[in-house]
């Protein structure tokens, strides 16, 4: 009895894995060709990046493929007994996309061939969703405030309700809408996990925390043609973070903003009005922000456990009409376990706690600072 009850439990756990969590991997799929251009059969393909090595054979007609890959940067080599050996520069795999790849064996008197191919294609016959992904290299070198609302901005077919300035909004979200579709459509996922509030914030497709920038892999937007696993049908933010690989890898970064730096915009008219209310003439600026942190992964044990951990601190403090304070802190820690115990199979236990503390929240000409309320309260 006690053994069928575990088989029950176990099937019920497999059938529902699907549900639990959205995909948050990529695949590659590729084919050999001989210098005539035939399809290959026959050839070992050797997967190396992140992870463990993952190996391959191509089919009858030329063609292999690797599924369910973690985001990252991957290399390849296909071997066939008599030719010589084909490698590949970086492959970039990200999720939810289908990166193409096309190799070619010469005989092994000859140079050794390189992969001519092996990106995202344009259009792409395996997937339908429509959306952008935005990679860690992106994320790292355009300058912009630090959230992923931010990156929305840069998303053809969304619209957002604010614009943040100098960072002075990354203690708020910031509500949006992509085709037609109502913001409480809009959906959140972390490292594929539900993680958006439909009830909260008005029902405006809120999610349930504030994020550590530093710790994003990849920002995958889909705005049309989601997955049908998903349960709504506006717009998907689907936010990847890092892991740990068989290098052991970390930053740290500090970032500062000074009131003295922020220029004043106030126009006259409304500075003689506050004046003459008997208000304080400032006007909404950047008191100060702070961003520092740290974060980094490696291998516990090479090719079968890896680690990554991060710690993230933001102080925003504003100063809004009338000579206000809004101040804001959010903090995050995660950590990261990936494991790959078989050949075939890889587990993830992922832990993350953010917390936000708000003090003077809704502070402004109409409401002075003893009427304001604080917010505080961590998600883990």
């Amino acid at each position: 009895m006690a053994l069928r009850h575990l088989l029950t439990v176990g099937a019920v756990l497999l059938l529902g894995a699907p549900v639990i969590a959205q995909s948050v991997t990529g695949n590659i799929y590729g084919i050999v060709r001989d210098e005539q251009g035939a399809p290959f059969p026959g050839v070992a393909v050797t997967l190396t990046g992140i992870g463990a090595p993952l190996e391959a054979t191509t089919t009858e007609s030329g063609e292999f493929r690797f599924r369910n890959l973690s985001p990252g940067q991957y290399k390849m080599t296909a071997v066939r007994a008599g030719f010589s050996t084909a490698k590949s520069p970086t492959i970039m795999v990200s999720s939810k996309q289908n990166a193409e790849v096309a190799l070619t064996l010469k005989v092994a008197a000859r140079t050794e061939a390189m992969l001519v191919t092996g990106q995202v294609p344009l259009l792409d016959a395996r997937k339908s969703n429509v959306g952008v992904t935005v990679t860690k290299l992106e994320l790292e070198s355009i300058p912009t405030a630090r959230d992923p609302w931010v990156i929305l901005q840069s998303v053809p077919g969304i619209q957002l309700d604010r614009v943040n300035v100098a960072g002075s909004e990354t203690g708020s979200q910031t509500y949006f809408v992509g085709k037609g579709m109502p913001p409480s459509q809009n959906a959140w996922t972390l490292d594929g996990v539900d993680w958006h509030q439909r009830a909260g914030a008005n029902g405006l497709g809120s999610t349930a925390l504030y994020f550590d920038f530093e710790s994003f892999e990849e920002i995958q937007v889909t705005t049309g043609g989601t997955d049908p696993s998903t349960q709504t049908a506006g717009v998907q933010v689907n936010v990847i973070t890092k892991r740990g690989t068989n290098d052991f890898k970390g930053s740290a970064r500090l970032f500062k903003t000074d009131k003295r730096w922020v220029a004043a915009n106030t126009p006259d008219e409304l500075r003689l009005q506050l004046a003459a209310g008997g208000a304080n003439p400032a006007s909404n600026t950047v008191d100060g922000t702070q961003d520092y942190g740290a974060e980094a992964g490696g291998p516990v044990l090479r090719d079968r456990l890896w680690l990554w951990g991060a710690y993230d601190h933001d102080q925003i403090d504003l100063i809004v009409a009338g000579g206000l304070t809004d101040k804001t802190t959010l903090q995050n820690f995660t950590v990261k376990l990936n494991a790959q115990p078989f050949k075939n199979n890889t587990m993830t236990l992922f832990f993350n706690r953010a917390d936000k503390i708000k003090l003077g929240r809704d502070a402004g000409t109409t409401r002075p600072q003893e009427t304001t309320w604080d917010q505080a309260g961590p998600n883990t």
